[in-house]
């Protein structure tokens, strides 16, 4: 069905993709869009929504859980999870925006494969994967269609679309812990740390508590880590934690003090002190030099 608002079409496709009924709604200028700041406010959808992210790098966030990524990456998310991003300085990112609603086809009492995905997807908030080759041509090839008005061949590419990254969604183990071999897993299990470290700094404790986890030494642990983020432990931990103050400074009208107790910082002092040694200013001066960027740029 297509609709004509405002000058910008809008598409709605009903896919059946692995006995789940899928009814997808885009607008043409949402497939190709450039991220022009790199800072987007915290929204959320009453719906799924797949966001396409092909040229950047930097963090997304999912109910103040911290991903951070350095290549093409697609963004899974359920219903009514909050989520915003901040992207690397000097980045332009072009984003795409598919968002869907699903419900159960399949009869019987047991479950389909896509449920158990998309019931995996509501308990994490978010998964994210690899944007491969055959998606961006896909993606390329939907961006035409859907801004020509072609519905039918816009409902074909949105089912492929989707198809490829629920079929990835499947080969990572999303929905089913056993499918991972051993690397994913050990992937799975540090991404979610660091997921929940962003608030935290238990550092010493909780790295023992992951190397338990991982059985891996704290050596281990390291060289992996460098492998997978090409930083050391105490890095990724200053990482996640400096990107989620940002977002809170940059992105929200919180004091200082209330994101210092917000991080889990036990004094204003400390949170100050921390922020000052890996960014040369202050939480008050790096919100004033940002914002007044972002009024520059506007």
């Amino acid at each position: 069905m297509m609709e004509q608002a405002s000058k910008e079409k809008h598409v709605t496709a009903a896919l059946l993709l692995g006995g789940s009924l899928l009814e997808c709604f885009l607008a043409a200028g949402t497939l190709g869009r450039t991220a022009e700041e790199n800072f987007t406010e915290e929204h959320y959808h009453a719906s799924y929504e797949l966001l396409l992210c092909q040229g950047g790098a930097g963090f997304q966030f999912a109910n103040g859980a911290a991903f951070g990524y350095r290549e093409d990456t697609v963004f899974l998310f359920p219903p009514h999870v909050r989520h915003a991003s901040i992207l690397d300085a000097g980045h332009r990112e072009k984003r795409s925006s598919i968002r869907f609603l699903a419900s159960r086809w399949e009869r019987g009492g047991r479950s389909g494969e896509m449920e158990r995905i998309l019931t995996a997807l509501g308990q994490s908030g978010c998964f994210h994967l690899p944007l491969d080759s055959g998606m961006a041509e896909l993606l390329a090839l939907l961006g035409e269609a859907a801004e020509r008005g072609r519905t039918l061949e816009t409902s074909g590419l949105l089912a492929a679309l989707l198809g490829r990254v629920f079929q990835l969604c499947r080969q990572e183990g999303a929905g089913d812990g056993s499918a991972l071999d051993d690397a994913c897993r050990r992937k799975f299990l540090v991404d979610h740390y660091f997921d929940q470290v962003a608030d935290s700094g238990e550092e010493p404790a909780r790295m023992e508590e992951l190397c338990a986890r991982l059985h891996l030494s704290p050596s281990q642990l390291n060289r992996f880590l460098k492998e997978t983020y090409g930083v050391t432990f105490k890095q990724r931990t200053i990482d996640v934690r400096l990107a989620k103050i940002k977002y809170y400074l940059r992105c929200t009208d919180l004091t200082a003090s209330e994101v210092a107790r917000r991080m889990n910082f036990p004094t204003d002092s400390s949170f100050s002190l921390f922020f000052r040694q890996h960014e040369g200013l202050s939480p008050t001066q790096f919100r004033r030099q940002r914002r007044r960027e972002q009024t520059e740029w506007s």
